[in-house]
């Protein structure tokens, strides 16, 4: 199964993107971004080793 961890308003709309012309399934984990700071909330920030990286697992079943 392949997880993706999206964040609100980032790139990782391209991934969703990518999944979907692959016909692949995968389920996704929303985040969304502090209103005011526009910031990643903090529990995501634990899979973002830099700013702008999206978080793609990929399990075998």
């Amino acid at each position: 199964m392949i997880t993706l961890h999206h964040l609100n308003k980032s790139r990782s709309k391209r991934i969703i993107w990518l999944l979907e012309e692959l016909q692949v399934k995968y389920q996704i984990i929303a985040y969304k971004r502090d209103k005011d700071t526009f910031l990643a909330p903090e529990k995501l920030k634990k899979f973002m080793l830099l700013v702008n990286l999206q978080y793609l697992k990929i399990m075998d079943k």
